[in-house]
């Protein structure tokens, strides 16, 4: 009986350090992002157009001709501001697989990479949703989401190398 209340005890203490580290990582997560979001005025950013997503933010400035990335992943608290002119391309990554314990085909990945002209970090990628880390009933819109900001940039890489082929 006494080790039944001991393991009863171990559990519901190591459950609130769960609760408690997750909800350390949400606040942090959404300082930086509140933070980051603060800063960018004063880097001559003013996004027109942006997207949140539980992992991040993506936004331009079509003014300054801007690409923002605050990426706020379980590991990563990142921002980049990349240059429409230094964007290369950008592609769509689906992935699919067995969702619902395992009796549905379904989405379980949607994401961006964006290829651009630096050689030592030459490819970003931004998670729109995730399976283990979204709920499931925001798939849908969120690989929506993830379709419309793949066109978006695709059509400044596309109006860009217009302009560079009149030259």
């Amino acid at each position: 009986m006494q080790l039944i209340i001991i393991i009863l005890i171990i559990v519901g203490a190591v459950s609130v350090g769960f609760i408690f580290l997750a909800t350390m990582g949400f606040r942090k997560k959404k300082a930086f992002l509140k933070a980051e979001l603060a800063s960018l005025p004063f880097q001559g950013i003013i996004l027109n157009k942006q997207a949140k997503t539980f992992h991040g933010l993506i936004g331009i400035d079509e003014r300054s001709k801007k690409l923002v990335l605050i990426q706020t992943g379980l590991t990563v608290l990142k921002t980049y501001v990349i240059n429409f002119s230094d964007i290369l391309s950008c592609e769509l990554n689906i992935g699919t697989g067995r969702v619902s314990n395992g009796s549905e085909f379904g989405l379980i990945k949607a994401e961006l990479k964006i290829l651009v002209k630096d050689t030592s970090f030459p490819s970003h990628r931004f998670v729109f949703y995730e399976k283990n880390a979204d709920n499931l009933r925001l798939a849908k819109s969120l690989s929506a989401q993830a379709e419309h900001w793949r066109d978006t940039i695709s059509v400044i890489v596309s109006i860009r190398d217009e302009k560079a082929n009149q030259s």
